[in-house]
C-alpha cells in the first residue's frame, strides 16, 4: 500500500515524537505526528499525558507529567530521561538495552522496575517503587538521587539482584503503620 509507505517514511524523518497538548497516550491528537508512538520511536512528553495500557518505545524523555492508574507495561529499548514527573504506580517499567542511558532526574512512582541485559539506571531524582525492583545483570545507582521502596496492593516492595545485579548507594524502606490514639 503506497499510502502506508509514505506515512512510514514521513514518520521516520520526524525525529522525536513530541506531545503538543495534555491528553491520552493512545490519542493521535496528543502528538505532533498525529500518530501513536511505537517501538522504534523516540518520545518527548512536554504535557500531562496519561498512559492507558502497554506501550513500547525506543526512548522516552518526560519533561511534563506521565501518569497511569491502570496496570500497564512501559518497555524502553533505549534512553530514559525523567526531569518532570512520572506517576505510574500500576506500571511496570522495562529497561533492557545495554547501550541505553537511563537517567531519572525528577520524581517518579512506579509499580515495578525491571532492569536487564546489562542496562544501568542512574537516579538523580526520587524513584518510589510500590511492588518490585529486578536487577538482572544490571546496575541501579544513586547519583544524588533516592530509591524509596514503599508498599503496594501486595505488601512491601521487594528487590531481587540476579546474575550480578547491583544497587550502588543507599535505599530507603518506607513502612506505613496504622496509628492508634493514645488511651486516657
Amino acid at each position: 500500500n503506497s499510502t502506508w509507505e509514505v506515512t512510514s517514511v514521513q514518520r521516520n524523518q520526524l525525529g522525536a515524537i513530541t506531545s503538543i497538548m495534555d491528553g491520552l497516550w493512545n490519542n493521535p491528537d496528543t502528538w505532533d505526528c498525529g500518530c501513536i508512538p511505537g517501538g522504534g520511536d523516540d518520545v518527548v512528553v512536554l504535557h500531562a499525558v496519561t498512559l492507558q495500557g502497554d506501550a513500547s518505545v525506543q526512548s522516552l524523555n518526560v519533561e511534563g507529567i506521565l501518569s497511569s492508574d491502570v496496570p500497564s507495561t512501559l518497555d524502553l529499548g533505549g534512553d530514559l530521561w525523567v526531569s518532570g514527573q512520572a506517576h505510574l504506580a500500576s506500571t511496570t517499567l522495562l529497561l533492557n538495552d545495554v547501550s541505553g542511558r537511563h537517567v531519572m532526574e525528577g520524581q517518579a512512582t512506579l509499580g515495578q522496575v525491571w532492569i536487564t541485559d546489562g542496562s544501568a539506571l542512574t537516579l538523580k531524582g526520587s524513584l518510589s517503587v510500590t511492588d518490585h525492583v529486578e536487577l538482572d545483570n544490571s546496575v541501579l545507582s544513586m547519583d544524588g538521587g533516592e530509591l524509596r521502596l514503599t508498599e503496594g496492593a501486595y505488601g512491601r516492595a521487594t528487590v531481587a539482584r540476579v546474575r550480578g545485579g547491583a544497587i550502588i548507594g543507599e535505599v530507603t524502606r518506607v513502612i506505613r503503620m496504622a496509628a492508634m490514639p493514645n488511651s486516657a
